[in-house]
């Protein structure tokens, strides 16, 4: 895995956390859940050698938009399953809240971070 996957896993792990921040009261068990759930897609997305983000800085393709989309999905499931086994039901204002923060972080960071040159290079 490259350096800017590890720092894609990063922002998305602090996006968890500031998202987990500002809902009150915090909800720990959740945020760990989440944690985790978050670094299983995010790693998975990224072990799809189709997947991995190689697009210019401040442009979003077609890859980027489906990496989010799966992040999206994948992070929603897992936080309603989290959801139903501590809770008993889902909470989707916060489900809403969590999965929106963490997509918009994963496409942020996204837009910001530049591209892998070796392998822009490998695909020129």
């Amino acid at each position: 895995m490259t350096k800017e996957v590890w720092k894609g896993l990063a922002m998305a792990l602090v996006g968890v956390v500031i998202t987990f921040i500002t809902i009150t009261p915090v909800q720990w068990a959740m945020m760990v859940i989440t944690l985790l759930g978050t670094a299983l897609v995010y790693l998975g997305k990224n072990a799809i050698p189709t997947l991995q983000s190689i697009s210019k800085a401040w442009r979003l393709d077609v890859k980027n938009i489906i990496s989010a989309l799966l992040i999206l999905v994948g992070t929603g499931i897992l936080e309603a399953i989290g959801m139903i086994v501590l809770e008993g039901q889902i909470i989707w204002v916060t489900l809403l809240k969590v999965v929106g923060g963490i997509t918009l972080t994963y496409l942020g960071g996204t837009l910001y971070t530049s591209p892998n040159t070796k392998q822009l290079k490998k695909a020129a």
